[in-house]
């Protein structure tokens, strides 16, 4: 019996030589990035968007609603406010 040749190929994200059949496939051919790899930037993605969005609702927060919003989670200890100030030096 003749040895079944497996087509493999190498994802461009962990580097790991893997069978075709873990690469996922789309309207050009086999994807060059493994489904595991694929997972798990999609995850990451979901993951950025969740804390960029979190971010951008407490940015909006006025420093005194940032301290209720805080105390009514029961936080508690010292709230240190740290001020970024960007300064443009090309438009002076």
């Amino acid at each position: 019996m003749a040895d079944e040749i497996v087509n493999v190929r190498q994802c461009k994200c962990c580097g790991e030589t893997k069978p075709i059949n873990e690469f996922l496939r789309n309207r050009f051919g086999i994807t060059y990035v493994c489904k595991e790899c694929a997972k798990s930037s999609r995850h990451r993605k979901v993951i950025d968007a969740v804390n960029a969005a979190k971010q951008k609702r407490v940015q909006q927060f006025t420093d005194r609603e940032l301290m209720e919003e805080l105390a009514r989670r029961g936080y508690s200890g010292k709230l240190e406010i740290t001020e970024l100030h960007v300064v443009d030096i090309n438009n002076m």
